[in-house]
């Protein structure tokens, strides 16, 4: 049966053939059509089924599926008939489905379709890769019914569809199995010019009777076919209305050029030569532009010209073109962007462009009548347009090419397999299917940037030439930056309009990311300031980083950079990137906008999985850094007595996301002070415990590195460390000058803060500390978020009298913080006690005993009735079984209130 000249076919369970016949596989989406077994409908069956229409594509001779079709089995029948799907349904997974609804489809290994899930390239088609779990063409591929098809350039044969030529140049068709370009704009024909990059579409003539080709670049609407050019200006252009000059004398204002011309180091100012510039139009000497400029033929729009200008503009008898900015010039130029605003003018709409540091195409709005700076030819209609002219060739400067017998016949590289089949300072790169020799980073951010080296040239930046907008007017010098292999930073300089090099951004921002790869393979460079950092050895570097000898840089090792955290950036573009999730342990996709964001950042999957594999998240430990090994990874460790152990004085410590080896308490507070290694955060002052004098000192910090002992500030120092003595916590007052308090009967402490006498070294001194009514007065504190959950802890309520539970998030906070009830309670409901007696505890309800201080034997031997502010009731204070306490005295507490509650459960089970 046939349909729109389609066979269509059903897949059958098994094969059919007869005994001691070989059968076919069973087809599947893509396989050759005499290769496998389809059956036609009306066959017999004898099971109730459903499947997929697939049909056999004449022009292809591949299998395919009618989408909007499926066949089911007539039991009555014994036949297998085809069903349609209800108006805007699709069949997936064996239902019609809406079409804002489209699933994709679980194909079978190798033959996968655009869209279909997969977890390997192996799982799709040819021409395709798998993308974050579906596939998706090659970009030099265009995706047609499901499938992707190689796009072709003008003049190409070989196009089944008008996509694969639309896909390079809108508008282009596809007849007699060949790409011919768009018919014409506003009447004007457009015709093929073939360049070494390829065949590509140019208007045979203005309007108006201007009779002049355009080159390709901008695109011109039906309103602009007279707007300024992109074309190369003629450097000797003479004032037309100078009647000086003989009549035929005068020269073109545009350069016009000799295709089969090979000096390209003489100007001919009449088009008789090659594309050639020249400083001085008098002279014969001039500048090699050959590999920036293409010579774009076109012999029949050439004839009309000579023949239009007999007289006024005499040209050579072998000129046949226009000189254009060749593909790869095209694609570094800047965008135009027009003003937007309340003044801008008519005429202004959306475009693209290419931005050759991103690598993607970008939207911008263009002003086509804007004469201020040279016509930037680095502007499309449409966004396919602009990736396959830009993004389906080298990133930055152009390739390497075989060469013919002039420019025009040279063809680029395609099936370079590795180094060494690019000569120097190109390097075999992947695009799409293809694999082209492009220019290294190092090229193009060398003094050369990436053209020949010019030897007159005194600067290591290009300058270009400033070049004559009409014969009395030059186009405006800019403000650009180009990298200094030198000093290894990007510089200002001032571009003075047209030509220059490679190495030439126009941003120091877009000179920086594109360069930064020279110095460090992955990451950017550590700065102080806007100077790289510099260094001779790892010793000069942070732990983080390490000496890139070459250039005498701290790179960011692997570590540091896959430990970062996603980020977006601060612009509005939206390019395609892959950062590595610590967390996960896998690289993941995000849309990147275009600036600013953070090392962890690549522009391809394997990019990423190369460079982060099995790095893991930094271990956030209390206070410090985790451990790490000679390679500048964090150790993993495990307490649970398999696995690694922690070196001395290291701890294992779980942080909610991984384990690792933090330094111990003990350890950070014997540590001397260590002032790091200096990095681009700057010097600052910083804290440090001093354990001869059990006081905390300031230190000049370098910024990075040192060891665990460095504290933001005194009181995160005294209050790790455990300053001061203070029996209930805390850390001593100090005065206005920051000194610790001395208090006696004469100096007395506020009223939050009593007299205590505390060790201080060797001696014993009076200090103000805390009482426990001032710490259980506090208001709770959640604290900060350092680990991935929170716990539940108590704080004793100034308002209900009693202890009351919240959340704490792990680190910070205050002393009104308890790990159980039952902490709490002991210690706030003993704040009317002196320091080192406690309340009395009533054993049947662990509450502190209510008395009566008009009534002598209110309390137990040894304890007295005290009133408590607190919690507005007496209780009895006081301190028996001293041998009991002072047992407890005997270990080393990290907290006063632990050794209270400890207490207090010993008096209660003695009693």
């Amino acid at each position: 049966m046939t349909l729109d000249g389609q066979i269509f076919l059903a897949l059958t369970k098994s094969s059919r053939c007869e005994r001691g016949v070989i059968c076919k596989e069973q087809c599947r989406i893509g396989d050759d059509c005499g290769s496998c077994v389809l059956v036609q409908e009306g066959d017999k069956c004898k099971e109730e089924t459903t499947l997929e229409s697939l049909y056999c594509d004449v022009k292809t001779n591949k299998t395919d599926l009618h989408e909007n079709a499926f066949l089911i089995c007539n039991l009555v029948k014994n036949r297998i008939e085809r069903k349609i799907c209800s108006s805007g349904q699709y069949f997936i997974d064996g239902k019609c489905r809406h079409g804002h609804v489209r699933y994709k489809r679980q194909g079978t290994a190798g033959s996968g379709r655009v869209g279909d899930f997969c977890s390997f390239n192996t799982d799709c088609l040819t021409g395709m890769f798998c993308s974050t779990g579906s596939c998706t063409c090659l970009s030099n591929f265009v995706a047609i019914q499901g499938y992707c098809y190689l796009k072709k350039n003008p003049g190409e044969s070989g196009c089944q569809y008008a996509e694969q030529c639309s896909a390079v140049w809108p508008e282009s068709r596809c007849e007699k199995s060949r790409c011919e370009c768009p018919e014409d704009v506003n009447g004007i024909p457009y015709v093929q010019a073939k360049t070494r990059d390829g065949v590509i579409c140019i208007l045979h003539s203005g309007e108006d009777g201007d009779p002049v080709p355009k080159c390709p670049l901008p695109e011109y609407d039906d309103d602009l076919l007279t707007m300024p050019v992109s074309q190369l200006r003629n450097p000797a252009m003479t004032d037309p209305d100078d009647t000086e000059v003989e009549m035929g004398e005068h020269v073109n204002p545009l350069q016009f050029c000799t295709s089969s011309s090979t000096d390209y180091t003489t100007f001919v100012a009449n088009g008789g030569g090659a594309c050639v510039y020249s400083n001085d139009p008098q002279s014969s000497d001039g500048i090699y532009i050959a590999d920036i400029y293409d010579c774009v033929t076109s012999p029949a729009s050439m004839a009309n010209v000579k023949t239009a200008m007999e007289g006024v503009y005499d040209l050579h008898p072998t000129t046949d073109g226009i000189c254009c900015p060749n593909r790869a010039f095209t694609c570094i130029q800047p965008k135009r962007e027009a003003d937007t605003g309340s003044a801008a003018p008519a005429g202004v709409r959306p475009r693209w462009w290419y931005n050759a540091v991103t690598g993607t195409c970008e939207q911008f709005m263009w002003d086509p009548w804007d004469e201020t700076e040279m016509q930037s030819p680095n502007n499309f209609k449409t966004r396919e347009h602009c990736e396959s002219y830009c993004r389906d060739t080298c990133k930055r400067g152009s390739p390497q090419y075989l060469t013919g017998n002039a420019h025009n016949e040279d063809e680029p590289i395609h099936n370079c397999q590795t180094a060494s089949s690019c000569v120097s300072n190109f390097e075999c790169t992947s695009i799409g299917s293809m694999q082209m020799c492009c220019p290294t980073v190092a090229s193009i951010c060398s003094n050369g940037g990436g053209r020949g080296y010019d030897v007159h040239r005194t600067t290591n930046f290009d300058p270009g030439v400033s070049m004559k907008r009409s014969f009395s007017l030059s186009f405006a010098t800019s403000s650009r930056y180009y990298y200094d292999a030198e000093q290894g930073r990007c510089i200002a300089f001032t571009y003075n309009g047209a030509l220059g090099n490679f190495n030439n951004f126009k941003s120091s921002a877009d000179c920086e990311l594109f360069c930064a790869k020279l110095q460090c393979k992955y990451g950017t460079p550590l700065k102080i300031g806007a100077t790289n950092q510099r260094c001779s050895t790892n010793a000069d570097c942070p732990s983080t980083h390490e000496c890139q000898s070459d250039h005498n840089v701290c790179c960011p090792r692997p570590q540091a950079i896959c430990s970062q955290p996603l980020r977006l950036g601060d612009c509005k573009q939206s390019v395609r990137r892959y950062w590595y999730n610590a967390v996960t342990r896998a690289c993941e996709i995000f849309d990147y906008t275009g600036c600013q964001g953070n090392d962890n950042n690549f522009e391809t999957l394997l990019e990423c999985q190369n460079t982060c594999e099995n790095i893991i998240p930094e271990p956030q430990c209390p206070q410090g850094d985790a451990y790490k090994d000679y390679q500048g990874n964090y150790y993993v460790c495990s307490n649970s007595g398999v696995g690694n152990s922690c070196p001395v004085n290291y701890e294992c410590y779980f942080d909610g996301y991984v384990w690792g080896c933090c330094p111990t308490k003990a350890y950070t507070c014997t540590l001397s002070p260590h002032k790091g290694v200096t990095c681009g955060s700057g010097s600052s002052y910083r804290y440090f415990y001093n354990s001869q004098t059990q006081e905390c000192e300031s230190f000049q910090y370098n910024g990075c590195d040192g060891n665990s002992n460095n504290f933001a500030t005194r009181e995160d120092c005294e209050g790790y460390c455990s300053v001061g003595g203070c029996p209930s916590g805390g850390t001593p007052e100090r005065n206005e000058f920051g000194q610790l308090m001395v208090c006696s009967a004469t100096q007395v402490c506020p009223t939050t803060h009593e007299c205590t006498s505390v060790n201080s070294g060797s001696s014993v001194v009076n200090r103000c500390c805390p009482t426990r009514s001032y710490i259980c007065s506090l208001p709770p504190q959640q604290g900060s978020s350092c680990s991935s959950s929170a716990a539940s802890r108590y704080y004793f309520n100034i308002v209900t009298k009693e202890c009351t539970q919240f959340t704490y998030n792990g680190c910070s906070g205050n002393l009104n913080n308890f790990a159980t009830i039952e902490q709490c309670n002991n210690f706030c409901l003993s704040a009317a006690c002196t320091p080192g007696d406690v309340a009395y505890v009533n054993p049947n309800t662990n509450m502190p005993y209510e008395c009566n201080a008009a009534l002598s034997n209110s309390c137990p031997s040894n304890f007295v009735c005290t009133y408590d502010q607190l919690s507005s009731t007496s209780v009895c204070c006081g301190a028996t079984h001293m041998g009991e306490f002072h047992k407890y005295c005997n270990y080393k507490f990290s907290e006063t209130h632990e050794l209270l509650l400890l207490y207090n459960k010993s008096k209660s089970e003695v009693m």
